[in-house]
C-alpha cells in the first residue's frame, strides 16, 4: 500500500517552488477539461467520477520507469517522444500550468519504451492516480491535500461534449440543451478552480 505523506513534508517539497498565478490555475483548468476525451469516457450524470487536483514537483516531465523499478523524471522537449495529443514541452508546460497536476482513474492510458542513459525504460505520463516520487520512494500526496482537491466531474466538464451529445438530451431543443451544457460545464470549472486555490492554499500559505 503506498502511503500518504505528511503536509509537512509536501510542504517542504515546493519551498523553492513559484505558487501558481491565477492565470496559470485558469489555464489548467481549461487544459485538463480537454487533456483526455471526457465526453466519452466519465458519466453523464451526477455525482461523476472523482478527480484530484495537486501540486507536483515533477508536472510536465516525463516519468520513465527503469527495468530495476527506479523511477526517474527527463525534461520534456521539442524532439520528445508524443504519445497523447495532452503532452507538452516541461518548459511550456511550467510557464502555462505551473507545477499543477490532476489524476482521474478514467483517463486514457497509453505507455510508451524509451532508452535512457540508464538502460532501457517505460515511459508512463499517465494520469490515473495522484502519484509522488520522492528519492527512491513513491507517495500520495497528504490526506488535507487530497481531500481539498478532490471532485467529481462529468462529461460536460469536456468542450465538445456540446457537438456529441447535446441533441440526444430527450426532449430538448439543440440550442435549450446546449445552454444547459454550458452552463454546468462553467459551474464545474468554478469548482475546480476552487479545488486548485485551495490547494495552493494549504501548501503556500497566502492564498
Amino acid at each position: 500500500m503506498i502511503e500518504k505523506m505528511s503536509l509537512g513534508k509536501y510542504r517542504e517539497l515546493f519551498r523553492d517552488i513559484p505558487c501558481p498565478t491565477y492565470d496559470q490555475m485558469e489555464n489548467f483548468v481549461k487544459y485538463v477539461s480537454s487533456a483526455h476525451s471526457w465526453y466519452k469516457h466519465l458519466p453523464r450524470e451526477e455525482p461523476g467520477a472523482p478527480f484530484v487536483f495537486f501540486l507536483d514537483p515533477h508536472a510536465g516531465m516525463d516519468r520513465l520507469i527503469l527495468d530495476s523499478g527506479h523511477i526517474i523524471f527527463r525534461n520534456r522537449d521539442a524532439d520528445s517522444e508524443t504519445l497523447h495529443y495532452s503532452m507538452r514541452p516541461t518548459k511550456i508546460y511550467r510557464e502555462r500550468y505551473g507545477y499543477l497536476n490532476f489524476s482521474c482513474q478514467y483517463s486514457t492510458v497509453i505507455i510508451g519504451h524509451q532508452d535512457t542513459d540508464q538502460g532501457p525504460a517505460m515511459l508512463d505520463n499517465n494520469h490515473t492516480h495522484p502519484l509522488l516520487v520522492v528519492g527512491t520512494g513513491v507517495w500520495l500526496p497528504p490526506l488535507e491535500i487530497i481531500e481539498a482537491g478532490m471532485i467529481r466531474l462529468t462529461r460536460d466538464f469536456h468542450s465538445r461534449t456540446n457537438d456529441c451529445f447535446m441533441s440526444k438530451i430527450d426532449g430538448m431543443t439543440d440550442e435549450d440543451a446546449n445552454q444547459i451544457i454550458e452552463k454546468e460545464r462553467n459551474i464545474m470549472h468554478e469548482r475546480v478552480l476552487e479545488c486548485i486555490s485551495k490547494v495552493c492554499g494549504l501548501v503556500f500559505h497566502e492564498l
